[in-house]
């Protein structure tokens, strides 16, 4: 559920005939791959018309999915112009199936679920009880068993990192269609979408191994840790393994409570809500996403889950905020530049003195 600042083409469904509309971020699409778009929507209630919350959306043939949003919204990223099958999922409304035709211009898709009163294995709808996930985390180009690998399940909006042996576990889950995603650097992300019932199956999740993303992340986190060392005070770093385990429901959270940071209500003109008390003023915070300014500032790290990030930095006073997501890592180590390119106003090859306060977001005079 990251969010980006992206050129938007307008994109359209048709639905048995009927035209919606998606935005598609077409700055992530290389010339020579399928054109991609955003493809939207809101899954509704058949009788009552209402959203209907947390239902799992898919593109099985492209192993997409989403849940949907307390208001039956959703948005599947990536998904190629062309005609797919749309699966949808709920407990309380069975599963369904739409064939969509996805090219470009329109308005937004609408799914009708009818209501299915019905028991799924023997367990009825919407009970709650000891019922388990359990399951697995592999290395698809060597089968070895994943190691800290964090596993959320969206449909209960809680995660788990996996033993040494790549296993998971989570107990007390709904019954029902649920939807299990695992990200981790390197190797991308995989949605799952899985039936919840005391027969089912461990769950094992294949990630595949991207060798060029694997093989450039560490020169890249070399980069990072060095200019980060140029700072003149000390720069909070939290990597991948702490933000997987860190108490906290968001990014602002962990700013908040586990660094020097003041958080405190923004006042007068200033358009976000959240600032940094400095000498008892409140000053909006420097707010850098994966290299590319934030104009909500700190409000913007609430739209992020901690597990959604592969490393986070927070300056001494929190005035400079840097944030880097797990794809944008990826790139990072697809480019021929590393962070020389990617960042505002980055510390470049050859040239003195440029750390981690000038490299962009939240600079000297911020902090």
């Amino acid at each position: 559920m990251t969010q980006r600042t992206y050129r938007l083409v307008a994109a359209r469904v048709l639905v048995l005939g009927a035209a919606v509309v998606a935005g598609s971020p077409m700055g992530l699409i290389a010339q020579d791959e399928p054109l991609r778009g955003r493809l939207t929507g809101t899954v509704r209630d058949a009788e009552t018309g209402e959203g209907i919350a947390n239902a799992v959306v898919s593109v099985p043939a492209r192993s997409l999915a989403v849940l949907a949003s307390s208001d039956g919204a959703f948005g599947i990223e990536g998904v190629p112009f062309g005609t797919h099958v749309i699966r949808v999922a709920r407990i309380g409304y069975g599963e369904r199936t739409f064939v969509v035709t996805f090219s470009p211009g329109g308005s937004a898709l609408e799914l009708a679920m009818p209501p299915v009163p019905i028991t799924i294995l023997g367990i009825d709808v919407g009970v709650q009880g000891d019922v388990g996930i359990s399951g697995d985390v592999v290395d698809g180009g060597t089968g070895e068993p994943m190691a800290d690998v964090f596993v959320w399940l969206a449909t209960e909006e809680r995660g788990t990192t996996t033993d040494s042996l790549g296993a998971f576990r989570f107990t007390r889950v709904d019954a029902g269609p649920g939807l299990v995603q695992v990200e981790h650097t390197g190797y991308g992300r995989q949605y799952l979408p899985i039936v919840v019932s005391p027969e089912s199956p461990p769950v094992r999740v294949v990630m595949t191994p991207d060798s060029v993303a694997l093989r450039g992340i560490p020169a890249i986190s070399d980069q990072l840790r060095a200019r980060r060392n140029r700072s003149p005070g000390i720069v909070r770093t939290f990597e991948r393994d702490r933000l997987n385990t860190v108490d906290a429901e968001d990014l602002l959270q962990v700013v908040q409570n586990f660094t020097f940071a003041n958080v405190v209500a923004c006042q007068g003109s200033v358009g976000a809500q959240w600032c940094v008390d400095v000498d008892g003023t409140p000053r909006e915070a420097g707010v850098c996403i994966d290299g590319v300014p934030a104009l909500a500032g700190l409000d913007e790290l609430q739209r992020y889950r901690p597990h959604e990030l592969y490393l986070l930095e927070v300056s001494p006073s929190g005035l400079g905020v840097r944030a880097y997501t797990h794809a944008y890592m990826e790139r990072l180590a697809h480019s021929r530049t590393g962070i020389v390119a990617a960042e505002p106003t980055p510390q470049r090859a050859g040239v003195e003195g440029l750390g981690w306060e000038s490299a962009g977001c939240g600079g000297a005079s911020r902090s």
